[in-house]
């Protein structure tokens, strides 16, 4: 694995954790209630978005 795939999935990993933990953040806050006029289709965004970046850092990369 060359240097640069190694750092783009470093990013990719990076930003799925920063994702995920948004996702269960607001996934949290509005069960407390706490963000009640916040649609449900957030949720399915963030978590839709933090799959995609799982799945892009997974990936092999090809040259």
């Amino acid at each position: 694995m060359s240097r640069r795939s190694s750092s783009l999935t470093t990013v990719f990993f990076s930003l799925f954790g920063i994702c995920a933990s948004a996702t269960l953040l607001v996934w949290v806050l509005r069960g407390l209630r706490v963000l009640t006029g916040m649609a449900g289709g957030v949720i399915w965004l963030l978590l839709i978005l933090s799959l995609t970046m799982l799945v892009m850092a997974l990936l092999p990369k090809h040259n």
